[in-house]
């Protein structure tokens, strides 16, 4: 099964939907690997796509790094893979909407934050879990949360590793809107389309 999908809509968006909906779209490898060559497509047509929605299929956006794929072997083509391929999210020419509901925890919430904008739906929940697991941030948490909501926030949020909910996520400043979590694609679609 293929873990990434890219939809191409008619007015220059590309959307970009995790689909390991079974797992909560956890971070596997492959995932990685399917999502990086996606990106590098996306970052050489920029006649043709003017915005990106990454976005999560069932109700999750992620609950992050998928132990069970690292435990069974997989491992990513290098050392760095995931955070290189969150630097070239970052990188893209084209502004990049994450759609967020459900699960967005940990490595999820990196890749979100490697995203320029965010809409949540109602059943988002945002956290950072690195320090309840003793682990550090290495895929660039650490820079960009900080850079989102101000480092006090930042620290407050990564600390105590509490849950922030799509309302929430809007106020501190990770978020731009939340909205009923029906109506999620269309507001990040109708967000791309006055960028196009």
């Amino acid at each position: 099964m293929t873990q990434v999908i890219r939809e191409d809509l008619n007015d220059g968006i590309a959307v970009i939907s995790l689909n390991r909906p079974e797992a909560l779209n956890a971070l596997s490898p492959t995932l990685f690997e399917e999502l990086r060559t996606h990106i590098d497509d996306i970052a050489q047509q920029t006649e043709e796509i003017g915005c990106v929605i990454l976005r999560g299929e069932g109700r999750s956006f992620s609950a992050g790094n998928d132990l069970k794929a690292i435990q069974s072997g997989e491992r990513p083509p290098s050392a760095y893979f995931q955070a290189e391929t969150l630097e070239a999210i970052e990188r893209l020419p084209q502004p990049v909407i994450a759609a967020v509901q459900g699960h967005c925890y940990t490595g999820s919430l990196e890749l979100a934050l490697a995203c320029d904008l965010m809409i949540t739906g109602e059943s988002a929940k945002l956290a950072d879990t690195h320090g309840k697991w003793g682990m550090a941030p290495t895929w660039g948490m650490s820079q960009r949360l900080p850079r989102r909501i101000g480092l006090v926030k930042a620290k407050e949020m990564m600390f105590s590793g509490r849950t922030v909910s799509g309302q929430e996520a809007v106020a501190l400043g990770i978020a731009n809107q939340c909205v009923p979590d029906e109506g999620l694609r269309e507001a990040a679609i109708a967000m791309a389309q006055s960028f196009t």
